[in-house]
């Protein structure tokens, strides 16, 4: 990638001063993430809560820590609980701690309480039990939890929330408080998947590779035209996160200066995948056709609207032909019968396609 690309890789916060850290970088220039950046920068001044939402692995943590790290609390405890890890019993434990406490006995503080005048992200808050729910109500309301001796302690940390999970269903469905919701949401910011903005492929593939090789001190320098076009035609159902895991991967177990496919985990759960169908009779190639027309789809069916299936399936057509005289060395014959067609078929398809000649001897 080039110099001056890498160094504009970071997008910049309206109204933020910005402090670099190797883990605490939004990393991208599409207009999906500048959003999400400009959103970020307005709310980091104020105390208001927040609720992210986006699915798993797009990065809400990292947001919640830059939140932090640029509002007047940066000095104050940043704490993180993952409410879909913890027991119901545990989780109001970790949050609220044991109120009734007089033995003097030592205990670790409640969450709440330990970072008083910080930041609380809570994690995956979309799995936290009803009971927990309306004690967490009660606490935005009174800003105080109970401590030894029966006493309440004054608490004022910064609520942030994070959910995978469509947050208003989980209301309709009587799930989630419907008032808890409305509280958490007083600043809502939407987290876009990576496969909405691929542009931003390169730059965190680049920005990865350049932390892990630096970090690790390894060889690897460079990204294969071939591995970035992978990564460019993966969806990465786990975001950010698999991008991310794949570049380390890539790092660790690359010998040379250059990443190659092969260096890849997504590389061998494609193939994997596409055995494991054709083993189980199923259709083992349209994931990868998926993958392949997925980070075009939405100008595919803007510029082909009403005629997508016709130009898509010539398209194909013509490119399996194209493939089997290739691998045939040009015999009509033996391409004819590896693709299931009669030879009067086939020559009628090369016409049509308007294939090479020199592709196409009539042997």
């Amino acid at each position: 990638m080039a110099k001056d690309a890498e160094s504009e890789s970071v997008s910049s916060f309206e109204n933020v001063h910005h402090r670099p850290h190797e883990a605490e970088e939004l990393v991208g220039r599409s207009s999906e993430i500048l959003k999400v950046g400009k959103m970020i920068g307005q709310a980091a001044s104020s105390d208001a809560p927040i609720l992210l939402t986006g699915e798993t692995g797009t990065g809400k943590e990292l947001l919640a820590r830059i939140v932090h790290r640029n509002s007047r609390r940066k000095d104050e405890p940043f704490v993180v609980v993952n409410c879909a890890h913890l027991s119901p019993e545990i989780l109001e434990l970790e949050l609220f701690g044991r109120g009734e406490k007089t033995d003097g006995s030592s205990e670790p503080a409640a969450k709440l309480e330990l970072c008083r005048g910080g930041t609380i992200l809570l994690d995956d808050i979309g799995s936290m039990g009803l009971s927990t729910q309306n004690k967490l109500l009660t606490f935005l309301k009174k800003v105080e939890i109970g401590a030894a001796g029966n006493q309440t302690v004054k608490v004022s940390p910064r609520i942030i929330a994070s959910s995978s999970r469509d947050l208003s269903k989980s209301v309709s469905e009587g799930k989630f408080m419907q008032e808890l919701f409305y509280n958490l949401r007083v600043i809502s910011i939407p987290v876009p998947p990576l496969r909405e903005r691929k542009s931003d492929v390169p730059l965190l593939a680049h920005y990865f590779l350049k932390r892990y090789r630096e970090r690790d001190k390894k060889v690897a320098a460079r990204i294969s035209a071939d591995a970035m076009k992978l990564f460019m035609a993966c969806p990465w159902p786990g975001n950010v996160g698999e991008l991310e895991n794949n570049i380390y991967s890539a790092v660790v177990m690359c010998q040379s200066e250059e990443i190659l496919p092969e260096h890849l985990p997504i590389f061998y759960e494609g193939r994997l995948e596409a055995q494991i169908d054709l083993q189980q009779g199923k259709d083992d190639y349209s994931h990868l056709l998926i993958q392949t027309l997925d980070p075009i789809r939405s100008k595919l069916f803007h510029d082909l609207k009403g005629k997508v299936h016709h130009r898509l399936i010539g398209s194909l057509e013509k490119a399996l032909i194209s493939m089997a005289l290739k691998h045939c060395q040009g015999n009509q014959v033996k391409a004819a019968h590896l693709l299931g067609l009669n030879r009067n078929t086939l020559r009628e398809r090369i016409l049509r396609f308007r294939l090479r000649k020199k592709e196409t001897p009539s042997k």
